[in-house]
């Protein structure tokens, strides 16, 4: 249970860089 929770949080991280890169862009890209 708790490897399988460190996976999990480790994914949301990824997932969390990804959409705050992917939100930086969309600002770069506006500007």
């Amino acid at each position: 249970m708790e490897y399988g929770r460190e996976i999990l949080q480790e994914k949301l991280k990824t997932v969390e860089n990804l959409r705050m890169s992917t939100v930086g862009h969309g600002i770069w890209q506006e500007n």
